[in-house]
């Protein structure tokens, strides 16, 4: 019995693979680049920034019955868009925060959804930001309370793409501390109350 030949197809798509697997270690090599900032200070994705003005723990969402599994971590976020035409989607990206033990945490649905009740288009994850232009968005997590290291990131698409663009390109986020630490600062009360924020 003869062996299997490996088909002309498949020698093609390992080579290319090969090649594509190459390309990305050279591209990295050249373009890698940590950037950690700090709250206040401005995040760049291409024409896009993004800027934590505050962030608080909270036990309850004011007005609301929630309660959290962890601790409410709610977050200011500014928003420019420096592109003189593309505007910025917000259904294209997912604003995350990871912890030191790998955790990754996404807005909190219900919570996010309490808080869109409360205070309206602030809190609204959908619709653009024009050319140009700037907006603050609420945003809220639901993290343990043993989190350390708490970090904000943005994520453009899913776990395998956000792997790969942090290995070429380099991790890019917003340190904000240990949970404990954050807790230890928050607000006198336990309720949020937010005010009118810029939209």
């Amino acid at each position: 019995m003869q062996p299997r030949r490996t088909g002309p197809f498949l020698r093609a798509a390992l080579v290319l693979f090969g090649l594509s697997a190459a390309f990305v270690l050279v591209l990295g090599a050249f373009v890698h680049e940590d950037v950690h900032v700090a709250v206040g200070e401005e995040l760049r994705h291409d024409d896009f920034g993004f800027r934590v003005m505050d962030v608080s723990t909270e036990g309850a969402l004011g007005g609301s019955a929630l309660q959290p599994r962890g601790r409410f971590v709610v977050v200011e976020l500014a928003i420019a868009n420096h592109a003189k035409r593309v505007p910025f989607q917000l259904r294209s990206w997912t604003p995350v925060l990871f912890d030191a033990s790998g955790r990754v945490h996404a807005p909190e649905g219900s919570a996010q959804g309490a808080l869109e009740t409360l205070h309206g288009e602030c809190a609204r994850l959908e619709g653009s930001v024009a050319a140009g232009e700037r907006a603050t968005r609420w945003l809220v997590y639901d993290v343990p309370t043993d989190a350390r290291d708490v970090r904000f990131r943005i994520q453009w698409g899913g776990a395998i793409l956000d792997a790969l663009e942090g290995f070429v390109f380099g991790a890019k986020d917003v340190a904000l501390g240990d949970l404990a630490a954050l807790s230890a600062r928050g607000h006198a009360s336990d309720d949020v109350e937010l005010g009118a924020r810029e939209r």
